[in-house]
């Protein structure tokens, strides 16, 4: 056997200490990976079941407003939360570290959600303005309070929301009647499917139930077309949470680690 010179023994050690290295270096990097999961483990399982409770809660984005489902209340009532998402627009309603992985671990996904959420708030106005007025025409027609602190009075909010119903899927039943009390023949009730919009003297009734028909005719195709709009948004909705379902709950299930960092897991999980 020939004996290795200084050169070679030289090279052998050098090659020796690099691999030596390579496999430190190795070794410290699975066990940070190993670290990191055993950490992030936990906190992804727990993250995506908030996801998955997030996007099965009826209050995960704001209701998306159409003229036959705007909550019946006074119109008072409505003016202040008209007035409200003008001036404070809507929120992510989200548990705020699940947010925080949004901004930093799926930043398309948490654009699109911003991007959504002020189409519901510009959608939500509109629609509550346009509703406003036209319970003001009803009001103006008829001049009465709204109940229950008066004997004569009109759900204004119910008169528009039962006319846009009926207008975009034909329910109530039938179309509102003019009814006289039995036990005083004075009053008399304008009702739709049995239920009361009007009460007050028969010119009363007349006259909102000639309003209601004007509506009817004259304010369909707007109606129709914040009715469309709802749906494009529903719609438009409907496809970031199943984004969200395939990459937040999903994956994660199935034993991925979810991505981003926020202030409990400290650093990014990529």
């Amino acid at each position: 056997m020939w004996p290795i010179n200084g050169d070679a023994s030289l090279a052998i050690s050098i090659v020796a200490i690099i691999c030596s290295s390579v496999a430190i270096y190795i070794s410290y990097k699975q066990y940070k990976l190993s670290e990191t999961i055993n950490i992030l483990r936990p906190h992804s399982d727990r993250l995506s079941d908030i996801f998955r409770r997030w996007l099965s809660s009826d209050e995960a984005l704001p209701h998306v407003f159409t003229p036959m489902d705007v909550p019946e209340k006074k119109l008072g009532e409505l003016e202040r939360i008209l007035l409200s998402i003008k001036e404070e627009g809507y929120s992510l309603n989200l548990n705020p570290l699940a947010v925080e992985h949004l901004k930093t671990g799926y930043p398309e996904i948490f654009n699109q959600l911003k991007g959504v959420l002020e189409e519901i708030r510009t959608h939500n106005q509109d629609v509550l303005e346009y509703f406003l007025s036209l319970c003001n025409k009803v009001r103006n027609a008829l001049n009465l309070p709204e109940p229950p602190y008066a004997e004569k009075f009109v759900y204004y909010s119910r008169v528009i929301i039962f006319t846009s119903e009926k207008i975009l899927t034909g329910c109530p039943e039938g179309e509102p009647i003019i009814e006289v009390s039995l036990s005083k023949p004075r009053r008399h009730e304008l009702k739709w499917n049995g239920a009361t919009l009007i009460r007050g003297d028969y010119e009363d009734c007349k006259r909102g139930l000639q309003v209601i028909m004007h509506i009817k005719m004259a304010e369909a195709g707007k109606i129709r077309k914040f009715h469309k709009k709802a749906e494009e948004l529903k719609s438009k909705i409907e496809k970031i949470f199943e984004e969200i379902r395939l990459r937040l709950v999903d994956y994660i299930k199935a034993g991925g680690i979810i991505k981003g960092r926020c202030k409990v897991c400290g650093k990014d999980a990529n």
